[in-house]
């Protein structure tokens, strides 16, 4: 007990010695320490006047928040919620600056009022802080304004009437009347289905085509979205607004349908084989007027007025779309040594920010390419420095519209670069390659040549905030050029040090327990069970059997979040599936383990805005999660779950 108490001494001793370092350094460096993005709460309303047949949107947006406990819209009692709550989340770069989003949205419209309407606020909980808006101020105008410009979409993932202004088609008011002896479910059959179209049916690897989940009905219904494709082997970019859906009528085989675009997006193949579409699926109460019931009330059936419960009927019905299969054709053997992946038709141009200047100032070459394509996955193109110019990485600034198909715009990479010594250079014309999916074939382009001159420095050349490709600096030359980084890398490994200490000094501990209840109990030898032999997804699997559980997706999300943290070493700021796939392939992860990796975190993500409520999907998307972790942690050689 005396050795104990000693070395417990000891250590608390070693503790406080090495605590009052870090302190120190703290207290030192603290003003170099970049400070975090602070939580933004905003809540805006639009316009801010309007008439009373008129709608508004309200939108509620929090930037750069870990955790969202609460979240409180304002008081809309004088409003009817036509649309919403909509979520859309995201995330911005601006100069290297992060900036991640979460929004929602109700489209609203005036009842019966008029005047300036105060909502009040609307309020947040957010990692254990609450944050209230500004006041949310609207005036409602008497009078009849132009609907048209504001008409809402409709939102397949709330339940809704896809038919709220066609009480005027007598047609469609025959097909809701049920008349005697007709069959309910071949009545749906005939009006009302969901069909997944697509642009082609073949294409390259980086060629893109575009899906299409659209809802064919002639029925008044109330829809939701149960089932949402996963797109596996795809890079996915959503061609419509989070929640939102595209409306239109088409005529078929003589029979006019409305039809509603669930979701729409472009796919980007990601390697060469056969694929599979999946399908959607819908959930809609279809109601229909009972035989007899008077005609003279369809128009307020449609316009979802109070009608006698007894004069309709009301049909539960799953709809699920088609698959299809897509091939995706490999890119030619004969790949140009410049080809690094971009698909499309594209246009290369380079300059100087400056044609003169001294050697202790740093140069900056600008390379942009501009055209359509696989523009979100084109990496900067490779410069073939001349000698004495160290070049540094380069710094990319895009300019794109995603809603195009290909994807369109431009890339501006900016290399900056020194030169040591006073003379006149000459950066080489730089090549890009690119496949051409209309020509079926390779193309390199170029830019000019460019020449420029260097003159003699009179100081130390400016330091340039960029890891340069061949550091000519020596290590003690290095410590002073950056001290304060150095010392922070110091306090970090300190700190690391110190908590590896206290673990190990933990598990001894614990180890000495068990060893000395074994031998009390007669046992001679003992294996401890490594913290890592837990299920990551621990509370998702207790969630999973619990029949009322409604934290399901949240929980999945945050412990395979956690799982691939910690796994890769990711900070949580710039958490995404593509930095996830990027890390697994610089493991050695198997790319089709990556792709599925990739496809499971953005359906979990989805999932959190449009829960379903089928227990086979969670089932399923559990047993995804497990497998993968599994495979992550077999090809680690860490542990068996």
């Amino acid at each position: 007990m005396r050795i104990k108490l000693f070395n417990f001494a000891i250590q608390v001793a070693g503790m406080k010695l090495i605590l009052s370092y870090l302190c120190v350094l703290c207290f030192v460096f603290l003003p170099h320490v970049a400070l975090q993005a602070q939580t933004e709460f905003t809540a805006t309303i639009s316009p801010a006047s309007i008439y009373q047949n008129e709608y508004a949107t309200l939108r509620i947006e929090i930037k750069n928040a870990k955790e969202i406990q609460k979240l409180d819209p304002p008081v809309l009692n004088h409003f009817m919620v036509v649309s919403g709550p909509n979520q859309e989340t995201g995330m911005l770069t601006v100069n290297g600056k992060i900036t991640q989003y979460v929004a929602l949205s109700y489209i609203i419209q005036p009842k019966d009022v008029n005047g300036k309407i105060n909502l009040g606020q609307a309020r947040a909980t957010i990692e254990g802080k609450v944050y209230t808006s500004k006041p949310l101020l609207i005036e409602v105008k008497k009078g009849q304004g132009n609907t048209a410009r504001q008409k809402p979409a409709i939102d397949p993932f709330a339940l809704q009437n896809p038919f709220d202004e066609q009480e005027s088609q007598p047609e469609k008011n025959e097909d809701i009347q049920l008349k005697k002896g007709e069959n309910i479910q071949d009545k749906i059959a005939r009006n009302m289905f969901v069909k997944l179209e697509t642009n082609k049916h073949t294409c390259y690897v980086g060629e893109p085509l575009v899906a299409s989940y659209n809802l064919y009905s002639r029925l008044k219904s109330e829809t939701k979205l149960v089932k949402n494709p996963s797109f596996n082997g795809f890079s996915v970019i959503d061609l419509q607004q989070p929640n939102a859906t595209d409306y239109a009528q088409r005529n078929i085989n003589g029979r006019e349908f409305n039809v509603y675009t669930i979701r729409k997006v472009q796919l980007y193949p990601l390697q060469a084989g056969t694929f599979q579409l999946e399908g959607a699926s819908l959930d809609n109460q279809v109601q229909f007027l009972k035989p007899g019931a008077d005609p003279s009330l369809q128009g307020d059936f449609f316009n979802s007025m109070i009608v006698n419960p007894d004069d309709y009927i009301t049909q539960q019905v799953t709809l699920s779309s088609n698959t299809e299969t897509i091939t995706v054709k490999p890119l030619p053997a004969d790949k140009p040594a410049t080809f690094s992946g971009a698909v499309g038709q594209f246009e290369i141009q380079s300059t100087l920010a400056k044609n003169t200047f001294a050697t202790n100032e740093p140069g900056k070459l600008q390379v942009y390419l501009s055209g359509s394509g696989n523009m979100p996955f084109i990496t900067a193109p490779a410069i073939d420095w001349p000698k004495d110019i160290d070049g540094f990485d380069a710094k990319l600034i895009d300019q794109l519209n995603q809603l195009d198909v290909p994807v369109s715009g431009r890339k501006l990479f900016e290399y900056p670069f020194t030169v040591n010594k006073a003379g006149t250079y000459t950066i080489p014309e730089i090549s890009f390659s690119y496949f051409d999916p209309s020509a079926a074939a390779y193309k390199t382009i170029k830019s000019k040549a460019i020449s420029f001159t260097v003159t003699p420095g009179l100081a130390t050349p400016e330091s340039i905030p960029f890891t340069t490709k061949q550091d000519k600096l020596s290590p003690l030359n290095k410590l002073f050029e950056n001290r304060p980084l150095v010392i922070t890398i110091i306090a970090a490994l300190l700190m690391a040090g110190l908590i590896v200490w206290l673990r190990k000094d933990k598990r001894q501990e614990q180890e000495n327990n068990i060893a000395e209840q074994k031998k009390e109990d007669g046992q001679t030898d003992f294996e401890l069970v490594p913290d890592q032999q837990q299920n990551p997804l621990q509370e998702t699997e207790t969630c999973l059997h619990d029949t009322d559980c409604s934290r399901f997706y949240a929980l999945l999300n945050n412990e395979l979040k956690s799982f691939l943290a910690n796994q890769y070493h990711l900070y949580s700021g710039i958490f995404s599936a593509t930095a996830v796939a990027t890390a697994m392939d610089k493991e050695g992860i198997a790319n089709d383990t990556i792709i599925q990796m990739h496809d499971l975190i953005n359906e979990i993500e989805r999932n959190l805005y449009t829960p379903g409520n089928n227990p086979d999907d969670r089932i399923d998307l559990y047993s995804r999660s497990h497998d993968l972790i599994q495979l992550v942690c077999e090809k680690n050689n860490k542990f068996n779950l």
